[in-house]
């Protein structure tokens, strides 16, 4: 579904881009990136582990 949603969204113009790009926004807040920023930094080191080695 997501590739999709972000071909469409990113590719759109106002009006049809105004609405989703709402609701997504509120998800992307500095205070929401925030919250998550530790655990994803963690899965993508746990996948970069994984394709690469661990690192030194």
């Amino acid at each position: 579904m997501t590739e999709l949603f972000l071909p469409m969204l990113i590719m759109s113009d106002a009006p049809r881009h105004t609405q989703p790009r709402h609701l997504v926004s509120k998800a992307f807040t500095a205070r929401q990136i925030a919250r998550v920023e530790a655990r994803v930094q963690t899965l993508v080191n746990d996948l970069l582990d994984q394709v690469s080695g661990p690192r030194c």
